[in-house]
């Protein structure tokens, strides 16, 4: 996710999904020999109240490779007015994490 799809401040009804969702993402990046790993985002774990979902972000490392593993899940189909100020936060999480950079920097030989 680039943007958080909640804006609004406020909400009048009930914010129906239509049906649930269940995303997952495994990433495995090799990294040249040429390069070292020097930074990398902060992982991340979220639940919604009531049940409603649940987000993981999770990197690391292992020699000169790089794993990401992301799993997005929404357990519901309705959200209440009251619930929808979690989901906008949640996705603002979302959003930030995954806009985290990797940083990188070549070995001088």
């Amino acid at each position: 996710l680039s943007v958080n799809p909640f804006k609004s401040n406020e909400r009048n009804f009930d914010l129906d999904f239509v049906y649930q969702r269940k995303n997952t993402y495994r990433v495995s990046i090799k990294i040249p020999d040429n390069y070292k790993i020097v930074k990398l985002p902060k992982n991340l774990g979220l639940s919604l109240p009531n049940n409603g979902g649940s987000y993981i972000y999770k990197i690391s490392k292992v020699d000169n490779k790089i794993n990401l593993y992301i799993k997005f899940h929404i357990k519901k189909n309705l959200f209440s007015t009251q619930e929808y100020f979690y989901l906008k936060e949640l996705y603002e999480k979302i959003v930030q994490a995954e806009s985290g950079y990797i940083e990188l920097q070549k070995i001088e030989e």
